[in-house]
């Protein structure tokens, strides 16, 4: 998630068009944590997830089981 929490129409379009193949998401932990969270650490990924969904039109679980396969292929081929 950005800093301040949401997204510009621009970061959406951009969601919705950029190939599901090629997404990865990050947390920003330490540095940015959940609303209403004082600290970040990278298990708050659902709550990125969840917001990178609801711009797709997909579920959570969804977006983070394509994003996991996504980072296996990329790291590990």
């Amino acid at each position: 998630m950005v800093a301040r929490r949401d997204f510009s129409e621009n970061n959406k379009m951009a969601l919705r068009r950029i190939d599901g193949g090629r997404l990865l998401l990050e947390t920003d932990a330490l540095y940015f944590p959940a609303a209403g969270e004082e600290l970040s650490s990278p298990s708050f990924i659902r709550v990125t997830a969840q917001e990178v969904a609801k711009i797709r039109g997909c579920s959570w679980r969804d977006m983070l089981q394509q994003t996991a396969v996504n980072a296996q292929q990329l790291y590990w081929g």
